[in-house]
């Protein structure tokens, strides 16, 4: 057996007053299963993959389109911060239409009020359960970098 203990913290502060504990039985079919698996993907040779005609092609500009999409958002970012503090010197509320853009700024700090799921589904969770609702959605697709091999 194997004894999995965790306790969730919410700002440095545990959720539960005991950590929740899992107590894991030996399997050895899914220990067998397991080891078969590792083999299976030290053994894989991506060389041998049959992929759709331009994978590689749409994997290279989405990897580019990415990284410059991601340059962007941090410019993005750093003119954000430029602007807020400009406007922090001007002193002021203002809104100002400039070229192809408009800024506003109020001027002074928004309090906003924000409903905590987390914290009502520990709290109540058949409450929780009675508000919530499953939907269909596409396959996932996920990209990875891989990492260089040894």
């Amino acid at each position: 057996s194997c004894y999995f203990a965790y306790e969730l913290h919410e700002d440095f502060i545990p959720v539960w007053p005991e950590p929740r504990v899992v107590i894991v039985e030996r399997d050895d079919a899914a220990i067998e299963e397991a080891l078969a698996q590792v083999v299976a993907w030290q053994e894989f040779d991506a060389d041998g993959i049959d992929a759709p005609e331009g994978l590689d092609d749409l994997l290279a500009d989405r990897r580019y389109a990415k990284e410059a999409a991601d340059a962007a958002a941090a410019r993005a970012a750093a003119v954000d911060a430029e602007i807020r503090e400009l406007m922090q010197q001007h002193g002021k509320p203002i809104r100002y239409e400039g070229p192809g853009i408009t800024v506003a700024w109020s001027g002074k700090p928004v309090s906003t009020t924000r409903f905590d799921s987390t914290a009502f589904k520990q709290a109540d969770p058949d409450r929780y359960a009675l508000f919530t609702k499953t939907t269909e959605s596409q396959p996932r697709l996920t990209f990875t970098t891989p990492k260089p091999r040894s």
